[in-house]
């Protein structure tokens, strides 16, 4: 049986190994100059730990196992920018064979009815942009693109 909870402060690992997971996938299929390590470091250590303790945090389990997981803050807008609260949706994974379940549909809408409760005008989330799949997923859950980061590299 699968089931959504909030993330305590015992899950820190296991969603940073899941984070692992997603990085490594985004590092192979869409950007090499990201580094998986990153989220065993002291910085994500700290980063997942106000996550769970402060912020938005839940996860996927199924008979005990973790998942999947997504997590979140509070944000102001860009200053050129009148002012807004944005809830950002900053990381979410699911283990593949838990994809097209409704999951991810449902931590999405977990996390609007969140960003509601804390009073942010919008959402947000970061999807790499030749990440298909995800920009397919989160237009489905509401979201429209609002600026495209456009970079070159030139070493």
């Amino acid at each position: 049986m699968v089931s959504i909870r909030e993330a305590d402060i015992d899950d820190l690992e296991r969603i940073q190994e899941l984070s692992v997971k997603l990085s490594e996938k985004e590092e192979k299929e869409f950007d090499g100059t990201i580094d998986p390590s990153w989220n065993t470091s002291e910085e994500a250590t700290g980063w997942f730990r106000k996550r769970i303790e402060e912020d938005f945090s839940l996860v996927v389990v199924e008979d005990d196992e973790l998942v999947g997981y997504a997590v979140g803050a509070l944000r102001d807008s860009e200053d050129y920018r009148e002012e807004l609260l944005i809830a950002e949706l900053e990381s979410m994974y699911l283990k593949p064979d838990h994809r097209s379940e409704g999951l991810g549909s449902e931590l999405m809408e977990r996390f609007e009815e969140w960003a509601g409760e804390k009073g942010a005008e919008r959402i947000r989330a970061e999807v790499t942009a030749q990440n298909d799949k995800g920009i397919e997923f989160y237009r489905k859950n509401g979201l429209q693109g609002y600026a495209e980061i456009m970079e070159k590299d030139i070493s």
